[in-house]
């Protein structure tokens, strides 16, 4: 029973990434605000937390380089499992 839950959150953190990229999302957390995620796309960036969100080319998913738009702070992207199942759970 073990092998197959590892295998399905193996698979969870694949279809994740796998959909992200198809839709050129990308999530985010911020470790000065406490871990918030944040989640940007074609249109912008949003505080998954607050619900704030940043339009514009600085800010969406292709020009968007993880600059906290609020503090000075780089975000750091999830892109790893660990990542994955610690915060978008």
């Amino acid at each position: 029973m073990s092998r197959y839950d590892e295998r399905q959150r193996s698979s969870d953190y694949i279809d994740y990434q796998r959909t992200n990229y198809i839709r050129g999302e990308q999530d985010w957390i911020s470790s000065m605000e406490g871990g918030a995620a944040y989640h940007s796309d074609s249109w912008g960036t949003k505080n998954l937390t607050t619900g704030d969100s940043w339009q514009g080319q600085p800010y969406n998913y292709v020009n968007f380089e993880g600059r906290n738009p609020k503090y000075n702070e780089q975000l750091q992207a999830i892109d790893s499992r660990e990542l994955f199942q610690k915060h978008r759970r």
